[in-house]
């Protein structure tokens, strides 16, 4: 109270700047949070569940149901990644290039062929021949190529048979199966993160057998 000659004023009692900022928990509040932590107690010790533990349970499975709407987003723009048929590739012809004395270097001719209405960019392959059933070359390559829309690209895949403990080369005729898998890109700005990410990446398997002639 100040006091002015002879009025009286009454002042408001100071306040604390976090007192302002902090008002103090109504009774309806307190109320509420008690009642909670009752049910808590009671369903836990009469072994039902209480008000507050099913809301807990309705707030888990709130967060369940939106992490299944992600998940079913990311679904479809998979799915959509891989909307795209696989190129196939066939040999179309095996040639000896070079006869040495430590192997024989043969050429196998594929035609890769696309039907989609997208090109598909070539990353790898990967492959292993066989002859008369006998492993005997695995190689990598990258053809750095990208198949045209509606197109068929030839790759060419080298391949080494060497000399087996110091003898002459192989000759005559022989049987050959070629298998490997090819790597490759879908169209697409998310297509491509996924793969640089190692997440997805496409591929499609091949085989091919039949014999060749390996020389006199």
């Amino acid at each position: 109270m100040l006091r002015h000659g002879r009025a009286a004023v009454d002042m408001p009692p100071c306040r604390r700047a976090w007192d302002l900022a902090e008002p103090a928990p109504t009774r309806t509040n307190e109320n509420r949070r008690r009642g909670l932590l009752w049910a808590w107690s009671a369903g836990r010790h009469a072994g039902i569940p209480g008000l507050y533990t099913l809301a807990m349970r309705n707030r888990i499975a709130g967060i369940g149901r939106r992490m299944a709407g992600v998940l079913a987003v990311l679904s479809v723009t998979l799915a959509s990644c891989t909307s795209y048929t696989a190129p196939t590739l066939d040999v179309s012809s095996v040639r000896v290039r070079e006869r040495t004395a430590q192997g024989v270097v043969l050429d196998f001719t594929f035609d890769a062929d696309n039907s989609n209405a997208e090109a598909l960019p070539l990353q790898s392959v990967r492959y292993t021949l066989y002859l008369d059933g006998n492993q005997v070359f695995s190689g990598y390559r990258s053809p750095e190529a990208t198949l045209r829309r509606f197109g068929t690209q030839t790759i060419t895949l080298p391949a080494v048979i060497p000399v087996g403990a110091g003898g002459p080369p192989r000759t005559g005729t022989v049987e050959y199966r070629l298998e490997g898998t090819l790597e490759y890109v879908t169209p697409g700005e998310i297509a491509r993160i996924l793969y640089d990410a190692d997440i997805q990446r496409p591929t499609v398997s091949f085989r091919e057998e039949g014999t060749i002639e390996l020389g006199t």
